[in-house]
């Protein structure tokens, strides 16, 4: 009995962890869709969609995400999976523009201002090494002019 108990805690705790796990266009490089699949795509979607203003939207996705610690800094594991996403093409163009931001990336303070205005340069930054030939248009953890 104990057994099957373990069995139906195991299959609940590995069903409830792909249940957040959401699938979401980030970019579209040369006509092809870059995808991302992450836990807490769905929910910051509908969570952060609430946030006043892009810099705070973004902000909150960046955090559902879990591309900023609790202590609002870039995990930079987290960051460069989501480079991997993009085509190699795009990523050899991508790495060392994305590199450049990363310090802006660890000076975010714990508590931002209400328009998230000291998250902005780093969002932009990251936005702008984005190569050209790809849009961030429908992507909801980049930032759009």
């Amino acid at each position: 009995m104990r057994t099957h108990g373990g069995i139906n805690i195991l299959f609940m705790t590995v069903l409830s962890s792909y249940i957040s796990i959401g699938l979401a266009q980030i970019a579209k490089c040369n006509s092809q869709e870059v995808n991302l699949q992450m836990r807490g795509l769905d929910e910051s979607k509908i969570e952060c969609a609430a946030e006043v203003g892009q810099a705070c939207q973004l902000f909150c996705a960046w955090k559902k995400i879990g591309n900023l610690s609790p202590t609002n800094k870039l995990v930079v594991a987290k960051f460069m999976f989501l480079i991997r996403a993009f085509p190699s093409d795009v990523r050899i163009k991508l790495i060392p523009a994305a590199m450049k931001c990363m310090p802006l990336g660890t000076h975010i303070p714990d508590n931002l201002d209400p328009a998230c205005s000291q998250f902005a340069p780093f969002i932009k930054c990251a936005t702008g090494a984005i190569p050209p030939s790809c849009s961030v248009e429908n992507s909801i953890i980049f930032w759009k002019d």
